[in-house]
């Protein structure tokens, strides 16, 4: 997910994770996990919305490598 700079930090963000995570218990889904890439200042975004540091891994894109870090929530109840 990204939103331009200019809508950033307006409560967006989540309110467009939260009706996500309502698509996703409304089929039956009770955790989530989001990849997003460590150097990017914005996934603190994740962990403000209570994301635990689950795993990371090294990518490759376009011939460039890139840290991925993998944010989880176990029950999307208790932070949803």
């Amino acid at each position: 997910m990204y939103l331009i700079e200019s809508v950033q930090r307006q409560g967006l963000g989540t309110l467009l994770i939260r009706r996500f995570v309502s698509e996703l218990r409304s089929a039956g889904f009770t955790s989530m996990a989001v990849w997003v890439l460590a150097r990017n200042p914005s996934r603190r975004f994740y962990e403000g919305l209570g994301g635990k540091l689950i795993t990371e891994q090294q990518i490759v894109r376009g011939g460039e490598s890139y840290v991925e870090i993998a944010y989880g929530w176990s029950d999307l109840s208790a932070y949803f």
